[in-house]
């Protein structure tokens, strides 16, 4: 099974888009298959690497292209890394 780092970019990118439209965890968790809030909520923070699958169903559930996310994801990083 292959797995998505989850970055602050990505996390805080989901969470707005939870927020943005209004549903609560358990909506997003019951979308695309994630079985509990508790782990929904460490890959909005960062604290555990989503399953790529899951990852992808997160995407297409609030209308973003995974690559699109990638590329703003590595994006971020870099602009926000300090030499």
């Amino acid at each position: 099974m292959r797995y998505v780092l989850m970055d602050q970019y990505i996390g805080q990118l989901f969470k707005e888009e939870r927020t943005k439209r209004g549903l609560s965890m358990q909506d997003v968790c019951n979308a695309v298959g994630i079985k509990q809030r508790q782990t929904l909520y460490s890959y909005e923070i960062a604290r555990l690497s989503m399953p790529f699958d899951i990852f992808k169903r997160t995407c297409s559930f609030y209308g973003l292209d995974y690559r699109d996310v990638f590329t703003q994801a590595q994006k971020y990083m870099f602009e926000n890394t300090e030499e």
